[in-house]
């Protein structure tokens, strides 16, 4: 079940972490912004009622929200957490927002947001991926560790399979049976 944000709940909902603070940072001063641009955002956030997340209904870029404001395009994400909590680091810069509750990144809701270091999110982000693109599972002796890199065993083995085919199509071939963590030529 989904429902409409209106502006007065953002407007409540401003106070409040203004008032309490979120994730124990002091409260900032309300950026002056255009009020119209926050009727226009409040009209394209959906509340998820199951996850507590504010989705963007409006265009996307990379699978993020984008938003314009005074002619200027910026991340729905970054525009609601600086209109609430003041300005946010440049881009480029060492600080980024972390969708660190949901991990979606069509969410707004500032209280699933969290300004971490560049390096803090990469982490994070690294940790939330437990299965490689085929659906196998990074744990245990399927995960192959090279570098900073991680990779399943199972598409490693694919994957070196193919590029000795593609190196020398002519030399014997060799039907191969996967199996969980190896393979036995047939």
């Amino acid at each position: 079940m989904q429902e409409k944000l209106t502006i007065e709940e953002i407007t409540n909902l401003s106070e409040t972490l203004k008032r309490v603070g979120i994730h124990g940072r002091k409260s900032y001063p309300r950026l002056s912004t255009n009020a119209s641009a926050i009727d226009r955002f409040a009209a394209k956030i959906v509340v998820s009622k199951e996850t507590g997340c504010w989705e963007w209904q409006g265009s996307l870029n990379k699978g993020y929200g984008q938003f314009c404001v005074n002619g200027t395009m910026t991340s729905s994400h970054r525009f609601i957490y600086s209109y609430l909590f003041g300005n946010l680091p440049a881009k480029g810069s060492s600080m980024e927002l972390d969708h660190f509750v949901c991990n979606n990144t069509v969410c707004c809701n500032p209280e699933h947001l969290e300004l971490v270091t560049n390096l803090i999110n990469r982490q994070r982000r690294i940790e939330r991926i437990t299965h490689c693109p085929l659906g196998h599972s990074y744990s245990g002796k399927n995960l192959y560790v090279y570098g900073n890199n991680r990779m399943c065993r199972k598409c490693k083995r694919l994957n070196d399979y193919k590029r000795r085919e593609l190196s020398n199509p002519n030399r014997n071939r060799r039907i191969f049976y996967f199996t969980e963590f190896d393979y036995v030529s047939g």
